[in-house]
């Protein structure tokens, strides 16, 4: 949530919706392949805003995550300009913190 920081507690219970990428619609682009994927998850109404999102790489090749978009239920569309490189999880042995580039 954009609001007050929640407690690492808390970050467990409300923050665990995990997606696998799967059925992406590929296209090329310049002469590189670009894959755009479309998950759906679950956010609790009080939540708040989201203003980052966690991705974990658990395939063995690394990656280049462009952006991320996320449409909340009141039409507001909360983007992140990511421009990095994810590595496989078994190589960096941590997740990727992305933050949006909303301003509240």
């Amino acid at each position: 949530s954009m609001s007050a920081p929640p407690t690492t507690e808390q970050q467990k219970t409300r923050g665990s919706n995990f997606k696998n990428l799967k059925n992406g619609k590929s296209n090329k682009h310049d002469g590189t392949r670009i894959t755009t994927y479309e998950i759906k998850f679950f956010v609790e109404p009080d939540f708040g805003i989201p203003g980052a999102f966690v991705m974990k790489n658990q395939h063995k090749h690394k990656f280049f995550l462009q952006s991320a978009t996320l449409q909340i239920p009141d039409d507001q569309i909360i983007h992140f300009n990511c421009n990095s490189w994810v590595y496989p999880i078994d190589k960096t042995k941590t997740d990727r913190l992305f933050f949006s580039n909303t301003v509240s």
